[in-house]
């Protein structure tokens, strides 16, 4: 790996430095939401096989939403109908589900591998 300085000398090394900031937001927002919206489609569709006849609008609760530019969460929306209801880690009535559980084990290896090019693309241009 090969740290490349666009200006010379420690003032130059400063001024290039002085960006890294603006492409870690911009590109943790970038992977964050990817990382987030992918993980919805996906807990969508292990719902849509886990949730049986008795959660038939469950999977169509599950979406993806930025808390902040850089932090998003995705699950059921409780405003939706059975987004409110107790499939992901169950109840007396049934076992947990697990959708969102097994979407974020796809997802979150791949987001911090994106996470770590983000920081290369900053200081390693």
């Amino acid at each position: 790996m090969r740290v490349r300085v666009e200006h010379s000398g420690v003032t130059g090394l400063a001024a290039d430095l002085s960006r890294a900031p603006q492409i870690v937001k911009r590109g943790a927002a970038r992977a964050t939401g990817n990382a987030a919206r992918k993980g919805a489609r996906l807990a969508k569709a292990s719902a849509k096989k886990t949730a049986g006849a008795h959660g038939v609008h469950y999977p169509d609760a599950i979406d993806a939403e930025p808390l902040s530019p850089t932090e998003w969460e995705f699950g059921p929306d409780a405003s939706k109908k059975q987004g409110d209801m107790s499939f992901e880690w169950g109840s007396r009535n049934q076992p947990p589900h697990l959708d969102l559980n097994r979407a974020a084990d796809v997802i979150v290896p791949k987001w911090v591998s994106d996470l770590r090019d983000v920081y290369d693309e900053a200081f390693w241009p």
